[in-house]
């Protein structure tokens, strides 16, 4: 296989990543592309959950169904078929024949009548080193890859590694963005309610009586109640009696007092 003459192709591809294209689309157009060089292989893109550490096949439009089907998901393994193995111990696996590796023993069944001889994968690394997934080229012919083909290997993981990164990286800002979201949130509750009762504090109820003060209207009322003798209760039964009948209190009030236009605080 020669880079040159896809080229193109993944200039495009790049393209794709830019504009933000859905992951599934861009590991796809890398394996066409890489196809598109030899008929004779077949491509795949493992990803790696972080948090299971399982790896899930991601892309493989050209392996054959049954076997697709039946390698749909697996564990990281120092010595199980090739991306297994890559991502695992993090460096590139060649399998020259599947029929006779001894990595390939404990799955050789599931590959035996789909054609499949040869399998190169290349971990697709993030900007740290850390596997992401795994990309692999499979051919139907015990081979190994010339030089042109293990850049060619390279490239592609690298590409798929960029599409990952952009994916994963617009995932974490949306976390911190929610993240900062309920910081605030936090925040606006801690200033403005009262954290036992839930009920608004003296702040909130003052920036909302300026408010209905300064808005025309039919005018307003203010009540002021309260807790005759509940110091006895703390002395005598405990602030966690005590703070419990608070929060009853404040339950009763915003049950009798929920009126649109009402505040509680």
């Amino acid at each position: 296989m020669a880079l040159t003459s896809t080229l193109n192709r993944f200039q495009q591809i790049m393209a794709l990543i830019t504009l933000g294209t859905p992951i599934a689309e861009v590991l796809e157009a890398i394996i066409h592309a890489v196809q598109a060089e030899d008929p004779d292989i077949a491509c795949s893109v493992y990803l790696l959950d972080p948090d299971t550490r399982l790896l899930s096949l991601a892309a493989a439009p050209s392996l054959p169904p049954q076997y697709r089907d039946s390698v749909k998901q697996a564990p990281m393994a120092p010595d199980v078929g090739s991306c297994p193995s890559a991502a695992y111990r993090n460096q590139r696996v060649i399998c020259e024949d599947i029929l006779t590796d001894p990595r390939w023993e404990p799955i050789r069944a599931l590959v035996a009548d789909t054609g499949l001889r040869a399998c190169w994968s290349q971990p697709i690394r993030g900007a740290q080193g850390e596997v992401l997934g795994t990309f692999a080229i499979y051919r139907r012919r015990p081979s190994t890859p010339t030089r042109d083909d293990v850049s060619f290997l390279e490239a592609a993981a690298e590409l798929a590694s960029l599409a990952i990164g952009r994916v994963r990286g617009e995932e974490a800002l949306r976390e911190a963005r929610q993240s900062a979201e309920a910081a605030e949130a936090a925040m606006r509750q801690l200033a403005h309610y009262d954290t036992l009762t839930g009920l608004s504090n003296r702040a909130a109820l003052n920036e909302r009586l300026t408010a209905r003060l300064a808005a025309p209207g039919d005018g307003l009322a203010l009540l002021f109640i309260d807790l005759d003798g509940f110091k006895q209760v703390n002395d005598i039964r405990g602030h966690r009696v005590g703070d419990e009948l608070l929060r009853q209190v404040a339950g009763r009030l915003r049950g009798i007092c929920n009126g649109p236009d009402i505040d509680i605080g």
